[in-house]
């Protein structure tokens, strides 16, 4: 299916008033509850579908990322943010913007930078990969201790680390240049998402739709790049 054909489609079954608050009376007046429920309905036939198949191409990751988008937006506002996310900037969660990025990224992907990056990519790409071995080990250590002197201490080394690894980060061209950059924003978000004892996210085995497209569009990219977690 044609990435415009499938984000038309993709359009005729989101509500209006997807991502908006509801008012109980309101949808029973106007009877918006069915259609809403109806859109949704159709949206995880959608995505479902898609995800049947390991993407082959760009264009597989673009239909991917118009699902994630809509449905990451709106698994915002039914966990009571106040408003779906514009740009990635938007998320007040590390993980939430992680996959915000890779949703811009992969939509993006072609598109002349506004700001180019003067450095170059397999150098970035080696610190930031370095950075996450250290944000993971460091996170980790944390929980080796109990409140107290030794817990401030490592919990500032994950402070720092966690900083580090941002400050690299937005050192990412945007949009990306490469699609070596894109499989790096998965990395990040990889790296932010929850997993099972076997690298697997963990979101990955939801039936909700709305809270698996963030994972089904990592684990597309990293697919497509010959990247293995688990």
């Amino acid at each position: 299916m044609e990435t415009c054909n499938f984000c038309a489609l993709i359009g005729n079954q989101i509500p209006a008033t997807a991502g908006k608050p509801f008012h109980s009376e309101e949808i029973v007046d106007t009877g918006r509850c069915d259609r809403f429920v109806a859109a949704s309905q159709r949206l995880s036939q959608l995505a479902r579908s898609l995800w049947a198949t390991p993407p082959r191409t760009s264009a597989d990751l673009r239909q991917r990322a118009l699902i994630a988008m809509h449905c990451h937006r709106d698994a915002q506002t039914r966990r009571g943010k106040p408003e779906r996310w514009s740009r990635p900037e938007d998320c007040d969660d590390w993980a939430d913007e992680a996959i915000a990025h890779l949703i811009h990224a992969v939509l993006t992907f072609g598109e002349e930078p506004e700001h180019p990056c003067a450095e170059k990519g397999p150098d970035l790409a080696t610190k930031i990969k370095i950075a996450m071995a250290r944000d993971r080990e460091a996170s980790a250590a944390t929980g080796n201790f109990l409140e107290g002197p030794a817990f401030d201490a490592a919990d500032a080394i994950a402070e720092r680390a966690s900083a580090e690894l941002r400050a690299l980060e937005a050192r990412l061209p945007n949009p990306p240049r490469t699609f070596d950059d894109v499989v790096l924003r998965a990395e990040l978000a990889y790296h932010f998402a929850d997993h099972n004892d076997d690298g697997r996210i963990a979101e990955l085995d939801s039936d909700d739709v709305f809270e698996a497209s963030a994972a089904r569009l990592i684990e597309g990219v990293l697919h497509l790049a010959g990247v293995s977690h688990g």
